[in-house]
């Protein structure tokens, strides 16, 4: 999985949608799980004003998972990914939330927190992006694996996020 999760044959510049051959996806909210078909996605988009989640993807979950079964990921890895998508701003789809704070938020200590964010975004499940305008650090989730907002919103998480990979690789 290293590089990124799969698209799907989705040009990973333009906005994502659901794919056509997913069935089901996986809603997190504050109040807890559930599942919704791509024609509810739809609905839920146009009235997402009032509406508090991020779409994780299925099939790049069970990727993730084979990188923990592979040994390239940690358990504790999970926890923190977990505490990434909690902290989400499901408009804006940025974690504006520090390595501390997860840290207080899963009761470990920073330094595992380091190590698991560090581990997350070698396996490219996460980076450290700064806002251009303001400057404002934060974290973005691969938008391949969770994403929320308009599409417009999607658009520019995935833009972000292949400037940050390309950032990366250039060193």
């Amino acid at each position: 999985m290293r590089g990124g999760v799969h698209y799907g044959g989705q040009d990973p510049l333009q906005p994502l949608e659901p794919p056509s051959d997913c069935k089901l996806f996986l809603e997190v909210a504050l109040l807890g799980t559930g599942s919704c078909s791509p024609h509810q996605w739809e609905r839920m988009n146009r009235t997402d004003s009032t509406e508090n989640f991020a779409m994780i993807r299925l099939r790049e979950m069970d990727d993730v998972l084979e990188l923990t079964k592979a040994r390239q990921l940690e358990q504790r890895d999970h926890a923190v990914l977990n505490g990434l998508i909690a902290s989400i701003n499901w408009r804006t789809g940025r974690c504006e939330t520090s390595g501390s704070g997860l840290a207080m938020k899963l009761g470990r200590r920073q330094d595992n927190i380091r190590g698991s964010l560090s581990r997350l975004r070698r396996e490219g499940l996460v980076t450290w992006v700064a806002d251009r305008g303001t400057g404002q650090a934060y974290y973005l989730l691969n938008p391949g694996l969770v994403f929320c907002g308009t599409a417009q919103q999607r658009g520019l998480a995935w833009q972000q996020w292949r400037e940050a990979v390309d950032r990366e690789a250039a060193g």
